[in-house]
């Protein structure tokens, strides 16, 4: 059970600005998915060289102390898919639903969200995350014989790093961030079982003393004080931290609200039109973004 986007970008022929980071440089050869034209933000405000001034309505990756990363979906997936690890969950039982199903009951049950711990709306604690995820296997999976077994099998699966991998860009953006001396922090909706995912995978594994997990701080994304305790652990001030995920209310709109920048991460096609976004992240290195 992992703890887990938006509407099209602008149609224009619009360009987007790119511009040299920080000393030191980072080589573009190590990024060999990036491209220009598909991995920066889409921009309203054309450019036709990256040494022309940036107009007001554009601002700069390399002018931010610290990143805020989300963890699933911006860093890390499931591997299998989380429906067809419920599916295997229930057919281990000999109870039968595709994966299709399952991916269906569990975009319903996930969205719905209703239990909360004493300190209400978004408030979360470990005790919650295991009530909220045993309603929500009972949810996708009410035909099983065992729904405790199919619980406790799911939670397993999901704290083994085995069953998550890092996104391609993942490695090559976070060391050049590092490079450049940006402080970087994960920052996810997810439990304490994240620690021991993230120590077991390569690419994530000195972030050890660098989670913020949202059992830990006592409020899920996209409450204020989550980002608050994102900020201070970095060390800086909200203005000068962006928050980076795949999630438009949890991950950026939450964060602009807390007083951070934001940035979409929209691999599979164009992000939000009224938002920066970026197609890899890669991009947090190698440019610049504009936004009308």
């Amino acid at each position: 059970m992992p703890p887990r986007a938006g509407a099209a970008g602008p149609k224009s022929a619009a360009q987007a600005a790119i511009a040299p980071a920080k000393s030191p440089r980072i080589d573009p050869s190590s990024f060999p998915e990036y491209s220009m034209e598909s991995s920066v933000l889409m921009s309203t405000v054309p450019f036709e060289s990256t040494d022309q001034a940036m107009p007001e309505t554009c601002r700069s990756w390399t002018d931010a102390e610290g990143f805020i990363f989300d963890a699933v979906g911006t860093l890390i997936r499931p591997v299998p898919s989380v429906a067809e690890a419920y599916a295997s969950a229930a057919s281990r039982q000999g109870a039968h639903i595709s994966v299709d199903e399952a991916r269906a009951r569990f975009q319903v049950y996930f969205a719905s969200d209703a239990i909360h711990a004493d300190r209400g709306h978004l408030s979360t604690d470990e005790q919650t995350e295991r009530r909220r995820w045993r309603t929500i296997v009972e949810g996708v999976l009410p035909d099983v014989a065992d729904p405790a077994r199919a619980f406790e099998e799911l939670w397993e699966h999901f704290g083994n790093p085995g069953s998550w991998r890092c996104f391609s860009d993942v490695g090559p953006a976070l060391r050049g961030l590092e490079a450049m001396g940006v402080r970087v922090c994960v920052g996810s909706n997810f439990d304490a079982r994240l620690r021991g995912v993230i120590a077991g995978l390569p690419e994530l594994k000195h972030f050890g003393d660098d989670l913020v997990i949202s059992s830990e701080v006592g409020f899920k994304k996209p409450h204020r004080s989550f980002f608050e305790k994102a900020c201070a652990h970095l060390g800086l001030e909200p203005r000068q931290v962006v928050c980076v995920g795949d999630d438009l209310e949890n991950d950026v709109t939450g964060a602009v609200q807390a007083g951070l920048s934001a940035v979409l991460v929209s691999r599979s096609g164009p992000g939000h039109e009224a938002h920066p976004w970026v197609s890899s992240l890669a991009a947090l290195v190698q440019g610049r973004y504009c936004r009308a």
